[in-house]
C-alpha cells in the first residue's frame, strides 16, 4: 500500500467531500488512516501523481508521502530527533543542488501547546545543518513563527525543488512523518480571479477554488455536458475547462454577465494555451425558468451552479428584510428545479449553492428542501460514512456543507442533488 497525506483547506468538510468524490469517480480505493483537525493521512493501492492530484483538488493545500509511522512516546523530542537523523534526512534532499533548503511543519490533533517541540526541533535541524555543511554542501533552514509552513513559504523557499519540507503529524497514539511533494497553485487561483478581464462585484464573484471544488463534487466524466444556468462571469465554466471538460453550456438572463463570461473564457484559453476548437461552449441569454425552450429534453448530464443569492445586505439587516429576500429566492429556486427537470438526464446531478442568512437569532436557511425533493430529486450525502464520527463543524444537520468567511452576512450552503 502507498501512504500519503493531505493538508486540508480551512473548510475541512468541503475538502473531505471533494476528495471522496474524486476518488469515487476514479474508482480508486481510498482508505483513511487518520483524520486530524487540518490533515488527513490515507493509503491506496495506487501510485499517485501528487502534483497532478493537488492541481485537481481545490480543497487540498499540500500533499505528500508518508514514509514513517511510530508509536507516540513520552519524550516526543528525543524520539523525533532519533527518527530525523542525518542519514535519514540526507535521503530526502536532492543531489547536485548548489544550495539546499530544509524546513519542517508540525501538525497536532491535540489542544495543548507544543511550542517546546517546535523550538527543540529547530535546534535539532540547526545541528543537522552543521553536519551537512561539513560535507561541503550549503543548506538554509527555513522557519516560521508558527508551527507550520504555509504553501507560499514552501514554494517560494524552494523546498519542493531544491530541498524538502519534513511534515510531522502528532496524534494521541501515533506519529506520522512525511515529505511534502506538492502545494496548491495559489498563484494560479489569484491570477484567474483578479487578472481576468470580466469582473463585476455587483453580481458577486465566486472564488475559482470554490468553483473547482464544486465541479469535482459532480463526479462528471470529461465527455459529459455540464450546464451552469446562472453563469455570471463564467467562473464555473472556466474551472471546468481547466479540469478537462469540453462540452459546456452557460446561460444567464443578464447580457452583461454573458459578455463577461465570453471575455473571460477567451482570456483563459489564451493564457493557458487551450485550443478553443477542441471545446464546445454554448452561451445562452435566457431566464433559467425558460431554459427548456433552448435545450433539448434530457440533454444535460450535470449542473454546477451558484444562482442569484439575493441583493447586497446591510451589516445588520432586519428580520423582515431577510424574510422577504428568502421568500423571493425560495420561489426562484423552486422554479429552477421545475424547469431543469425537463433538460437534466435521469440520474444527472446538480451541485448547487443556496444562501444562508446570519441573523441575531442565528442562521436562517431556505425552507424549501422537502419541496425540492418532492419534485423528483434525491439529496446526495457529501461525507462518506468513514468520516461521520468526526465533528465536522461545516456539515449541517440537513447534510449540506457551509462555506463562508466570518465577516459575511450571507453564507454559501452547498448541496448535491440527483435527478430521480
Amino acid at each position: 500500500m502507498n501512504r500519503y497525506f493531505f493538508i486540508l483547506g480551512r473548510n475541512q468538510a468541503l475538502s473531505l467531500a471533494e476528495s471522496a468524490a474524486f476518488f469515487s469517480r476514479e474508482q480508486m480505493v481510498f482508505n483513511p488512516l487518520y483524520l486530524g483537525r487540518d490533515f488527513l493521512v490515507w493509503e491506496t493501492e495506487n501510485k499517485i501523481d501528487l502534483k497532478a492530484l493537488n492541481n485537481r483538488l481545490g480543497g487540498v493545500i499540500k500533499a505528500g508521502e508518508i514514509w514513517a509511522e511510530r508509536p507516540k512516546k513520552p519524550d516526543l523530542l528525543a524520539d523525533l530527533s532519533e527518527a530525523l537523523g542525518f542519514s535519514t534526512i540526507s535521503k530526502f534532499l536532492p543531489v547536485g543542488a548548489e544550495k539546499l533548503f530544509l524546513g519542517f511543519s508540525l501538525y497536532f490533533d491535540e489542544g495543548k501547546s507544543f511550542i517546546y517541540l517546535q523550538k527543540g526541533l529547530e535546534r535539532h535541524f540547526l545541528s543537522l545543518k552543521k553536519e551537512i555543511k561539513e560535507t561541503g554542501q550549503k543548506l538554509r533552514l527555513v522557519t516560521s513563527r508558527g508551527q507550520t509552513l504555509s504553501s507560499v513559504v514552501v514554494k517560494k523557499n524552494k523546498l519542493l525543488t531544491a530541498g524538502a519540507e519534513i511534515v510531522i503529524f502528532v496524534t494521541p497514539e501515533k506519529m506520522f512523518i512525511g515529505k511534502t511533494s506538492s502545494v496548491q497553485d495559489f498563484e494560479g487561483y489569484s491570477f484567474r480571479d483578479f487578472q481576468r478581464p470580466g469582473r463585476d462585484m455587483r453580481i458577486g464573484l465566486m472564488p475559482p477554488k470554490v468553483a473547482q471544488i464544486m465541479v469535482n463534487l459532480a463526479q462528471a466524466r470529461e465527455s459529459e455536458v455540464i450546464l451552469d444556468p446562472f453563469a455570471g462571469c463564467g467562473t464555473i465554466l472556466q474551472e471546468a475547462i481547466l479540469l478537462g471538460y469540453k462540452n459546456l453550456v452557460g446561460s444567464d438572463n443578464n447580457p452583461r454577465a454573458l459578455s463577461q463570461t465570453r471575455q473571460n473564457l477567451e482570456w483563459l484559453c489564451r493564457n493557458y494555451k487551450i485550443d478553443e476548437k477542441k471545446i464546445n461552449v454554448k452561451l445562452m441569454p435566457i431566464d433559467v425558468r425558460q431554459i427548456y425552450k433552448d435545450l433539448s429534453p434530457n440533454s444535460v448530464d450535470t449542473i454546477v451552479t451558484e444562482p442569484y443569492l439575493g441583493p447586497a445586505l446591510d451589516d445588520r439587516p432586519g428580520e423582515g428584510k431577510i424574510r422577504m429576500v428568502a421568500a423571493n429566492l425560495s420561489q426562484l429556486y423552486l422554479d429552477f428545479f421545475t424547469a431543469i427537470k425537463r433538460v437534466l438526464k435521469p440520474g444527472g446531478k446538480i451541485v448547487m449553492i443556496w444562501p444562508v442568512f446570519r441573523t441575531p437569532a442565528g442562521k436562517q436557511f431556505l425552507p424549501i428542501l422537502e419541496k425540492v425533493l418532492a419534485k423528483g430529486f434525491e439529496k446526495i450525502n457529501l461525507i462518506p460514512e468513514v468520516f461521520k464520527a468526526n465533528d465536522l463543524e461545516e456539515l449541517t444537520s440537513r447534510g449540506s456543507i457551509l462555506y463562508s468567511r466570518e465577516d459575511q452576512n450571507v453564507l454559501r450552503e452547498i448541496f448535491v442533488f440527483k435527478n430521480v
